[in-house]
């Protein structure tokens, strides 16, 4: 099954409201990503004793879970 994805384009200097929601799910990515990052960084500087890799790992997922969850993917049946 194919779909065909409709075209839309704009003038220049003319943002449509799908631009907008585009730019604003940008801007959430970015932020989104500077958070992670940040907390990343605080994460593995923190000693969990034995427990380390357990939580490592369990961070990495969560991490690649919200990236998932927030940014767009096409799939081929």
């Amino acid at each position: 099954m194919t779909t065909q994805a409709n075209i839309v384009t704009t003038e220049r200097f003319n943002l449509t409201s799908y631009d907008w929601k585009s730019l604003l799910i940008g801007l959430g990515i970015t932020l989104l990503g500077a958070g992670l990052t940040y907390l990343s960084e605080a994460v593995t500087k923190v000693d969990f004793g034995v427990y380390t890799p357990l939580i490592m790992t369990v961070w990495a997922f969560l991490v690649n879970a919200i990236r998932k969850f927030i940014s767009e993917s096409e799939y081929i049946k």
